[in-house]
């Protein structure tokens, strides 16, 4: 099992107003910016234990 990042609309949302979306707007391009840029300490959160 690997940690991901979850995406719902408020994340989309926000991502783009900040103006960091990604070229494509899929879900899959929306969870890879998140994953290749969040440390993964703070993904081990999500690991249940």
């Amino acid at each position: 099992r690997k940690p991901v990042f979850v995406i719902d609309a408020y994340t989309r949302r926000i991502i783009n107003r900040i103006g960091l979306a990604p070229d494509s707007n899929s879900y899959i391009a929306y969870q890879t910016l998140f994953m290749d840029n969040l440390p993964m300490i703070l993904l081990g959160c999500h690991q249940g234990g």
